[in-house]
């Protein structure tokens, strides 16, 4: 049985009116929204109160992960970085269903936020200059068609904001199986100022 968040949740976490490309919201199972009606009020963000006042701490390592589909890489990095605290960004509500069984599972969900939002957002308007640690976007979208490439996530724009959002000595880790869309993320890292290929290819 397919189910849909309550229009209270609705309101408060996920976009409205905002511009979006690729897959967001979906239909949810029922056990899916009972468990995104108890847990989002916990860990979820809206989309106007900016990290910094997200109840983490000042001093806190903080690592994001872009785009975190079913949670598997945001439930290891919880418990290989068990001082840090995990922002998560991902608009797919059954996966983001997932990714809260597995946090609550190894016992992170006190130091998880999470954002419906789009990236682009919540790095630009909830984001605090030099506040993340680091950054991990696996295999984004291609969009392979030409005409498509400016609905890549890897934009300059993009890039020089992330490169905004990084502590000093902060990183940007990004992976794809698509190797013309690896020579694009990397060409743009390469001539943004600011960051540095460390990987040197």
């Amino acid at each position: 049985m397919l189910m849909r968040l309550g229009a209270e949740l609705r309101a408060r976490f996920l976009p409205q009116g905002i511009r979006f490309y690729g897959r967001r919201n979906g239909q949810a199972t029922k056990g899916q929204i009972a468990r995104l009606e108890k847990l989002l009020p916990q860990v979820g963000l809206d989309g106007e109160t900016s990290l910094d006042a997200a109840g983490i701490p000042k001093e806190a390592k903080v690592l994001m992960e872009i785009g975190f589909g079913n949670g598997e890489f945001l439930e290891y990095l919880a418990q290989r970085e068990p001082e840090a605290w995990l922002v998560g960004i991902e608009p797919y509500l059954p996966g983001v269903a997932k990714a809260l069984s597995r946090l609550d599972r190894v016992g992170a969900l006190h130091r998880v936020r999470i954002s419906l939002f789009p990236a682009e957002h919540v790095l630009e308007k909830q984001t605090p200059d030099a506040f993340l640690d680091g950054v991990f976007i696996h295999h984004p979208d291609p969009w392979p068609k030409k005409r498509h490439h400016k609905r890549r996530l890897i934009q300059k724009p993009f890039a020089r904001l992330l490169a905004r959002k990084l502590k000093p000595g902060g990183f940007v880790k990004l992976s794809t199986d698509w190797p013309e869309l690896a020579e694009w993320m990397r060409d743009i890292l390469d001539e943004t100022p600011g960051l540095v290929n460390v990987a040197g290819k």
